[in-house]
């Protein structure tokens, strides 16, 4: 049985009692900031039936305004002008908090600080950090002065450090000095030993990283440290000509700039630099506050790291809406999520699956005033009909649980479900394409369109899809296509009302003798099991059928199960050549920051553990 029969016969069960507040609203769209996004989006598409897995979100939203041709920087002096004595970020951790207008000064600071510093437009700056109010002023004014900020995984260590500071050639660099277990300063020194040799700040002359001219660090605990500017030092060295420039750039910069580089999260392989321009971010943002829109009054807490699309992305719709985003912690911690929307009467949260898993999951879950939650966006992976379910019974005063599809390519969010929607798809589906955006479903090899129903390699085609990526021409050939199709190594498919399923990753497919298999079938059949929390399948090599099923269980606390248990539930339930030959217990999952699982690391663990060739 599949995640969308287990929910219809939830959904007749009672999910859509008078008693909870999940279902969908019934809203006049003539009322201002009452509106939802149903009101925007029509139930069915003006098709009647698809027959060929191609979909255009107009089809679905007719009226979507065309998205705003601004660049970021405009955004900072418009809401510092409309809310400057608005919250616009708080840090809930260590009780920061800024105003739109206090935001502006300051990354107009740090911004005339860079530009003393011989920071041009295209200049790659560096971002190595945990969410922190520095995070946060490096993105805004890099985006003033046309520099492009480079999003680095603040888990990294000097291998990764490396790689991706020369891949992209960063000539400023900005983090911490020390969080938790990563000692920032020291892996850039043991890097870069010259700096030791410095008596202060300065140009850096490298050998290993040749083009990296200057560190600078903040939230130090000494005074000053060899070869690093400290931030506070920089805010102050900006003089009359740097802030003539950035009054410049406010006319001089261009939409179609590159402005950011991020990079892939490494679930399959080395992470490649994808570049977003202003137009990119913005006409992504602008479209998604047209389907899910924000209201006066509205706090979101984001758990997301901002280094991730998801995260920074996400920060920057309070600075177009006018909206307080809250940070509950650096480091993700799940209690600190649950505080924060308690203290900071959240009503929005914006992160993965697997942070509402640990939210639900957490042992004081139940002492938090919850109240003010109304809604979830929520996307990376599907979510567990079980977490649907508790959200639905213990947040009472929840509204909305929205499923979103993106990635980092795409800028974010490129499709997504509404309370509007079907029940019967409006959890077992990723939704339908947003206004501006073209979705498809090809034949892999050839690369015609599928007919509905079959599934493809999903393609998206829309202003928000990536430049490519930063020097490196072959993998932009693969991913974008001479149409600019971008395609998405996702296995989907499309139903005649346009509504999409994501079945699983081209690589995910295990090849067991003559037969494809989507890991992600099994993975939501297991996920129905009482006694399981997670659950990954990966394909482990087998002499005779090339590839076999390994199914990689996490139980929940104080649980016990026998393997065989775990494979005589999937009989009956899935096709014969669907049950894991083999059943692993785990008690974590190898992810990435964001909460992917590292699939590739956790089938080399198998194969090393099941000591398979």
């Amino acid at each position: 049985m599949n995640i969308s029969c287990v929910l219809r016969m939830y959904l007749r069960s009672g999910f859509r009692s008078t008693s909870s507040r999940f279902s969908a609203r019934s809203v006049p769209c003539n009322r201002p900031f009452e509106k939802t996004a149903s009101c925007y989006h029509n139930n069915h598409s003006s098709r009647t039936k698809y027959t060929l897995s191609y979909i255009h979100g107009h089809d679905v939203t007719p009226n979507a305004p065309t998205p705003q041709v601004k660049t970021i920087g405009q955004f900072v002096d418009e809401s510092a002008e409309k809310f400057p004595d608005n919250d616009f970020v708080v840090f809930s951790e260590t009780g920061q908090r800024r105003t739109f207008q206090q935001i502006k000064e300051k990354v107009d600071s740090l911004a005339a600080g860079l530009l003393s510093l011989g920071v041009q437009r295209g200049d790659r700056v560096g971002i190595w950090s945990p969410n922190t109010l520095g995070w946060i002023l490096t993105q805004y004014a890099t985006a003033r002065i046309g520099a492009i900020l480079v999003n680095l995984n603040p888990a990294y260590q000097i291998t990764e450090i490396e790689y991706t500071l020369k891949k992209v050639g960063v000539k400023v660099l900005i983090a911490p000095e020390n969080f938790k277990t990563q000692h920032y300063y020291k892996m850039l020194t043991d890097l870069c030993p010259e700096m030791k040799a410095m008596s202060g700040a300065g140009k850096l002359k490298s050998k290993r990283l040749p083009e990296l001219e200057s560190v600078i660090i903040f939230d130090s605990e000494l005074m000053s440290l060899p070869g690093a500017y400290d931030i506070d030092d920089v805010m102050d060295m900006g003089r009359t000509e740097h802030y003539d420039v950035i009054d410049r750039c406010r006319k001089s910069l261009q939409f179609d700039d590159i402005i950011n580089i991020q990079f892939t999260s490494g679930t399959t392989g080395i992470p490649k630099a994808t570049c977003l321009t202003h137009y990119n971010i913005i006409s992504n943002l602008n479209t998604q506050s047209f389907v899910f829109p924000v209201k006066p009054g509205d706090v979101s807490c984001l758990p997301a790291p901002l280094f991730h699309v998801m995260g920074m992305s996400t920060s920057m719709v309070g600075m177009m809406q006018g909206i307080t985003t809250v940070l509950p912690s650096a480091g993700y911690e799940s209690g600190a999520i649950l505080r924060a929307i308690q203290d900071e009467k959240c009503s929005i949260f914006f992160g993965p699956p697997t942070m509402l898993i640990d939210m639900l999951h957490h042992p004081d879950f139940e002492t938090f005033d919850l109240s003010s939650w109304e809604t979830v966006y929520t996307g990376g992976s599907h979510v567990p009909i079980e977490i649907i379910r508790r959200i639905a019974e213990e947040v009472p005063s929840m509204k909305e649980l929205l499923l979103v599809y993106g990635m980092t390519e795409s800028t974010g969010a490129t499709c997504g479900t509404l309370n509007g929607d079907p029940e019967e798809v409006r959890f077992s589906t990723v939704g339908r394409p947003l206004p501006w955006c073209e979705m498809k479903m090809v034949d892999p090899s050839s690369g015609d369109v599928m007919p509905v129903g079959k599934q493809g390699e999903l393609c998206i085609r829309a202003p928000w899809v990536m430049v490519g990526y930063w020097g490196d021409e072959e993998n932009t050939k693969e991913t974008l296509d001479q149409t600019r199709w971008l395609h998405t190594g996702d296995l989907a498919k499309m139903d005649s009302e346009g509504y999409i399923s994501i079945v699983g990753r081209i690589k995910d497919v295990v090849i067991r003798g003559a037969e494809n298999i989507s890991t992600i079938q099994i993975e939501q059949c297991l996920h129905t099991h009482p006694k399981i929390e997670d659950v990954q399948v990966v394909g482990v090599p087998d002499e005779r059928m090339i590839e076999e099923l390994c199914a990689c269980v996490k139980l929940k606390a104080g649980e016990t199960c026998e393997k065989e248990d775990i494979r005589e539930f999937c009989r009956g339930k899935l096709s014969h050549y669907m049950v894991p030959r083999y059943v692993e217990f785990v008690e974590v999952f190898p992810r990435t920051t964001t909460g992917k699982v590292k699939k590739f690391q956790l089938k080399e663990e198998m194969k090393q553990k099941l000591k398979l060739q």
